[in-house]
């Protein structure tokens, strides 16, 4: 018996997608980029309460407690109360977020100025995090060897950042090829000033918005290498 993947109660819990943190959900606004949709929802103490009642009804069936935590100190409580109340073995949840809840939403272009404004500038992650989420740890996860790092013999993908730019979002500003954002009018504080994919400049910002400069085609497959290690 496996149950669903169980959280402290620390960290608020809702099943839209992580992408949508930059919305507001009112007091039940995410805090961060989670995996929340394979989270359970419901609170600690009642899962572990059915814990308690399966080992009771099925004593000689294994039952498998699933736990995700957001810091050491969340998971190691996570795996004691997990034992104490009955569970025979852990499993730990290090999946990816599951693109689900909304319906999958444009949020491509919208990624980095959402994290930094409401990342970065809240005091939420640091900027070095963000670096690494959105681009480091990215590249070495997707195993993406000419990329994620400004090195010697790397392909130069750079952006050059202006953490003090305002920008309010909105559909006319953005290339995306869809006819909406779910952030339509939502004012961020952090944009890009230029965009340079393998040294070349493909967008850079015009008074209020960033304007694609690039050439069609300039695009290239990239092959993705085995992962080593994270």
């Amino acid at each position: 018996m496996v149950f669903k993947t169980l959280n402290s109660d620390t960290t608020p819990i809702i099943h839209p997608s992580p992408r949508m943190n930059g919305l507001d959900y009112g007091n039940k606004r995410l805090v961060g980029l989670q995996n929340v949709e394979m989270i359970s929802d419901r609170p600690l103490k009642d899962n572990l309460a059915d814990f308690l009642y399966l080992k009771k009804r099925c004593p000689e069936h294994v039952l498998i407690s699933s736990i995700m935590g957001f810091s050491n100190d969340e998971w190691a409580y996570l795996a004691k109360v997990s034992e104490d109340n009955g569970a025979d073995m852990l499993e730990l949840n290090f999946s990816y977020p599951h693109e689900c809840g909304e319906g999958w939403p444009p949020g491509i272009e919208t990624l980095l100025m959402l994290l930094h404004s409401e990342g970065v500038v809240k005091g939420n992650i640091t900027l070095e995090k963000m670096v690494d989420v959105l681009s480091t740890a990215t590249a070495r996860m997707f195993g993406l060897a000419d990329k994620g790092e400004i090195v010697v013999g790397k392909d130069a993908d750079i952006v050059i950042f202006d953490p003090a730019q305002k920008f309010t979002i909105t559909q006319e500003k953005l290339h995306m090829n869809v006819d909406y954002t779910p952030y339509e009018g939502m004012e961020v504080t952090g944009m890009p000033v230029e965009v340079y994919s393998r040294g070349k400049k493909v967008a850079q910002w015009q008074k209020d918005h960033v304007e694609f400069v690039g050439e069609k085609g300039h695009g290239r497959f990239v092959k993705r290498v085995p992962l080593t290690n994270l």
